[in-house]
């Protein structure tokens, strides 16, 4: 028996962007696409390479592979590629300034740096505020380039390495015609077709272990019960939005099941539940389904057995590594819960390292866990997708290494799920911590008012059609789909993306579908954005006047002391920390920014700051940069930045934009509200 069986799986998922309508089918956006080109192909293809012992697992969402067949019969509509078809010279303006908004959204520093063209291209576009101004400055050439771009830095590096269409095309650098964007299409579109053969083959060979997720990656306990988030989050009780359809949850697994059976002749054995999350009640609707293995995060198994496992990041119990028997009322289930460690470092970490540097840190890590005894059964779970964007070459020399090392290693044995089902070594649940693999609870898809509405309008539609939706095929997928976990993750104000507001109306729409397909009229409330423009991020409150020194310095205590402060930097990456702001006896608005370096090396090395405000009767985008700055202003930079803006009486919006190559928007979407209140106030 070797000393470490070694399960890794990769999670492979998409939320629906292909509303059903009435009239067609349309894909909202091409995420699914351009995964499918890249990614997946890649993370297929290496597996196929590798030594004959390697074997790893695929957990294929149905929303996924559904979406996969769909661009593969090139019936469905997606705007995207039918602007990327089409020749500049009869594109109408708005669709020249589509372009230019969207066709830059991939990875500045994998995707866009590494191609000259694009690159000079994204700096002459700047940021994504007044392209309508900016579209006249691009010829078709220019617009035809970016589109190319696009979509040829979406495409396998393992393509790029042996396709000599791809190689002769990376040659040409710039000038790209439609005969060339056409031949660039048929590549992906083969690409797709190759991608479902390799899959198939690797799954019949038996180095893939299928397994899946319930249908439209639905957060299962949520769904069932919403009593689930009360019991994991218990502050935040009060916060929890009444939602109760176990038979939804049934319903999830069982297309789940028959849909993967259906397309790739296996019967699935395993599940791992949209975003681990995992209850009692989960886990019995499993049972009853007769699934004999699923998985979640560490923390759950922490917090279901009351034991720490960590004392420091490295040195974890042994009782991780085992496959758990859960014992439920109606029968059983095999539990694993992920080396959270082991798996975070795949997904956020090696991307900074040498692939060689990387590999030996997991080795290292495996090589300590064997100082525990023989016959660990040791799970690295996580996302199979997202990961591998911010590696060198999209991740392919790191696996092709990561799998070449641990295949020879002699105390190794890479191991599918299913195979623990005779493992002897084992523990044994009687209960579950209700939660996620994200802070083993759920806040990240309910408690926020963005979300908890979110979930209010899915009852409403679902309390008003109640069996009515099973009438019509499409309003039956529409409302599932809906029903994912995604659209709840992107609504609130803990997962930031320009596309938020896109979401929600993706959200809606799929909710409106419910309606016409059924020949009725949708409610007056799926009209109303669920995404809200205007954002509080306030450490402080504004508490009377300011009098700042205007010289770039914390010059004393009092100057900022009743400023209101919001917090820029919310997940620690940014550049900026805070915004202070207010307005003097003057009533003259006042804003402080501070940066983790100081502000004017940034302003030197070529950054500029936007400022943009708005009130009732004003509206003006005040630029900053090392050589000027707005005359209606009075600012300085030094350690910190300082302006006064003359003559705003009123509530503010604002947002903020720190640009060099890229930028960075502070809110990432909508705007602050900064509200002047009467009685904290007297200006003249």
């Amino acid at each position: 028996m070797k000393e470490i069986n070694l399960s890794i799986l990769w999670h492979f998922h998409q939320p629906s962007y292909l509303l059903l309508e009435p009239e067609g089918e349309y894909f909202f956006f091409p995420w699914v696409f351009l995964h499918s080109i890249r990614e997946y192909y890649d993370m297929g293809k290496i597996l196929k390479e590798t030594s004959s012992n390697v074997k790893v697992s695929f957990n294929i969402t149905p929303t996924l592979w559904y979406q996969i067949n769909k661009y593969r019969e090139k019936k469905s509509f997606c705007k995207w590629l039918k602007i990327f078809e089409k020749n500049p010279s009869f594109m109408s303006e708005e669709e020249k300034i589509f372009v230019l908004r969207n066709f830059f959204s991939v990875n500045y520093e994998k995707q866009i740096l590494p191609y000259d063209r694009y690159r000079y291209l994204f700096i002459k576009r700047g940021g994504i505020f007044e392209l309508e101004k900016k579209v006249k400055y691009f010829s078709n050439k220019e617009i035809n380039d970016i589109m190319f771009y696009f979509i040829y830095s979406n495409v396998s590096e393992i393509k790029k390495e042996e396709n000599e269409i791809l190689k002769e095309l990376a040659r040409k650098k710039e000038n790209y015609t439609e005969e060339e964007k056409k031949e660039l299409l048929n590549i992906c579109f083969s690409i797709l077709d190759e991608l479902v053969k390799i899959y198939k083959n690797l799954i019949e060979e038996k180095k893939v272990e299928l397994t899946t997720t319930p249908f439209s990656h639905p957060i299962m306990p949520l769904i069932i019960n919403s009593n689930s988030f009360s019991i994991s989050s218990p502050h935040l009780a009060d916060r929890k939005v009444d939602f109760s359809f176990p038979e939804d949850a049934e319903l999830h697994v069982d297309l789940a099941l028959s849909f993967m059976k259906r397309e790739f002749k296996r019967e699935i054995k395993g599940l791992w539940p949209s975003e681990g999350s995992v209850s009692d009640e989960t886990l019995e609707i499993f049972i009853k389904k007769k699934i004999l293995f699923t998985m979640t995060d560490e923390g759950i198994l922490e917090r279901s057995i009351n034991l720490p496992l960590r004392e420091k990041p490295e040195d974890v119990r042994d009782d991780l590594y085992k496959p758990y028997l859960y014992r439920g009322k109606n029968g059983e289930i095999l539990l694993f819960f992920r080396d959270r460690i082991l798996s975070d470092k795949i997904g956020f970490v090696y991307k900074n390292l040498r692939p060689e540097d990387a590999v030996n840190d997991f080795v290292n890590y495996l090589e300590r866990l064997r100082t525990k005894g023989k016959n660990l059964w040791v799970s690295v779970i996580l996302d199979g997708e997202n990961p591998w964007v911010y590696y060198e070459r999209g991740g392919i020399p790191f696996l092709r290494r990561f799998y070449e090392v641990l295949s020879n290693k002699d105390y190794l044995n890479f191991s599918f799920f299913e195979e623990a089902t005779f493992f002897k070594e084992r523990g044994f649940l009687e209960r579950i911590h209700p939660g996620s693999w994200i802070r083993s609870e759920f806040t990240t898809w309910m408690g926020d008012d963005e979300k908890n509405e979110g979930w209010i309008v899915l009852k409403k539609v679902k309390d008003d059609l109640k069996e009515d939706v099973k009438l019509n095929e499409k309003s039956f997928y529409s409302l599932l789909f809906a029903e994912g976990s995604d659209f709840f993750w992107w609504l609130g104000y803990d997962n930031p993306t320009f596309y938020a507001p896109e979401f929600d109306v993706l959200f809606r729409e799929h909710l409106k579908n419910v309606y016409r397909n059924l020949g009725k009229k949708y409610p007056e409330f799926l009209e109303n954005p669920i995404k809200k423009e205007i954002h509080r991020f306030f450490v402080k409150n504004i508490s009377g006047f300011l009098y700042p020194v205007i010289d770039g310095k914390i010059t004393n205590f009092y100057e900022w002391a009743n400023a209101g402060i919001i917090n820029l930097d919310i997940d620690g990456k940014s550049l900026l920390r805070y915004l202070y702001f207010g307005w003097d006896e003057e009533g003259n608005f006042c804003l402080r920014i501070d940066a983790k370096r100081n502000f004017k090396e940034l302003l030197e090395e070529g950054f500029k700051i936007l400022i943009a405000i708005k009130t009732l009767n004003f509206e003006k985008i005040l630029k900053f940069d090392k050589d000027r700055g707005e005359n209606s202003s009075f600012y300085c930079a030094d350690k910190i930045f300082e302006v006064v803006v003359k003559n705003l009486y009123n509530n503010i919006y604002l947002f903020l934009m720190l640009e060099n190559k890229s930028f960075a928007r502070y809110p990432i979407y909508g705007y602050y509200l900064i509200e002047k209140k009467e009685e904290d106030y007297n200006f003249v």
